[in-house]
């Protein structure tokens, strides 16, 4: 498990791969940030594609996970883009308006490979 802390104006997290890995699963839990819409790159041309998903909406909890069933080589990952609560906006009576989530900011990411 890794945990860190990237800028709220960053809007970006990415995991690089060094050696090549297979059966690459990570998970994001974005919970306890001000995060309003999180979406997920795949920085890799593997012959399987990964699989995104949204994890079950437990009690205050935010989480992504991928998990990619292939080969990953070097110089492949992932990316998060994030747009912050206060910036998601939607369009109301052609008024911008926010909608309100989260708390802070901080990010915790867990990784687990099987290398072969």
């Amino acid at each position: 498990m890794y945990k860190t802390r990237v800028t709220q104006a960053g809007h970006w997290l990415s995991l690089d791969l060094t050696q090549p890995c297979r059966a690459a699963s990570v998970t994001l839990d974005y919970s306890a940030t001000d995060i309003g819409l999180m979406t997920v790159l795949q920085l890799s041309g593997g012959a399987t594609k990964s699989i995104i998903r949204k994890l079950p909406d437990q009690i205050g909890s935010e989480t992504v996970a991928i998990d990619s069933p292939g080969w990953l080589m070097p110089k492949s990952g992932f990316a998060f883009v994030w747009t912050l609560a206060a910036e998601d906006t939607e369009l109301t009576d052609g008024e911008r308006t926010p909608r309100p989530r989260g708390q802070a900011v901080a990010a915790t990411a867990s990784r687990s490979t099987a290398q072969g």
